[in-house]
């Protein structure tokens, strides 16, 4: 029965180590998506008007720098120590729910979701870009 459980603990290890690099994996994999909207992005020379999209792509560009800021973070903070350490246990390999580990847990999901968040912020403004290319191209195509 004990190895039962020993195993039983060993793969609830193992799946929450899946879990972590799949969350940050799939918030890297927007983040980089988000950051190559901002670096392939040119400005056509709008003159005056174009002063608007050069502040909404220094915003954006912030708000990514503070996503890519957040993931380095949760890197550091949470999977380099869960796969790196000597340590058999910690409140990061804790099958079973305790102070320690829903502490590790919800500080390492801030991290995430501030990540996510900082992203999705500078998605919007990349789609307020296109718009507001998009009107100036018509404005000087028209005018």
């Amino acid at each position: 029965m004990d190895g039962e459980h020993m195993d039983a603990r060993i793969v609830a290890r193992l799946v929450n180590k899946v879990v972590w690099v799949w969350l940050w994996s799939i918030v890297v994999g927007v983040n980089s998506g988000v950051t190559y909207a901002y670096v392939s992005y040119r400005t056509e020379g709008w003159g005056s008007l174009g002063l608007v999209l050069t502040v909404l792509v220094a915003a954006g560009a912030c708000l990514v720098a503070g996503s890519w800021f957040f993931l380095a973070t949760y890197l550091n903070r949470c999977l380099l120590p869960l796969f790196l350490s000597h340590e058999d246990g910690g409140p990061e390999q804790a099958a079973e729910p305790n102070e320690a580990a829903l502490h590790f847990r919800k500080r390492n999901a801030r991290l995430l979701v501030s990540a996510l968040a900082y992203a999705a912020c500078a998605l919007i403004i990349r789609i307020l870009m296109g718009g507001l290319d998009l009107l100036l191209g018509l404005q000087r195509s028209i005018g």
